[in-house]
């Protein structure tokens, strides 16, 4: 078994005007995690947790650990105070 899928909640970044504003940061962070091999799978609004916002990654761990130490990935990335929960796959 190995970590596949990285669950990941935290506070909004920014407080977004639309939907749509939200709809194009998410696609942005999306669109840098490529460089990491990760895949944005959705995002969404956490319900009973502490945090204004989640998404779901899925990859190797090895891309999720690269996201952390690069400012470029970091810089787009929706959320901050972010806490992760790593999804073992058969």
């Amino acid at each position: 078994m190995k970590f596949g899928y990285y669950v990941t909640y935290g506070k909004a970044k920014e407080d977004f005007d639309t939907l749509e504003d939200g709809k194009k940061a998410w696609a942005r962070f999306g669109e840098v995690l490529k460089s990491v091999d990760l895949e944005l799978v959705f995002w969404g609004v956490p319900f009973g947790v502490i945090g204004q916002g989640m998404c779901v990654m899925k990859g190797e761990v090895a891309g999720f650990e690269k996201i952390w130490n690069n400012p470029e990935i970091m810089s787009k990335f929706p959320l901050t105070d972010a806490h992760t929960t790593f999804v073992l796959v058969p």
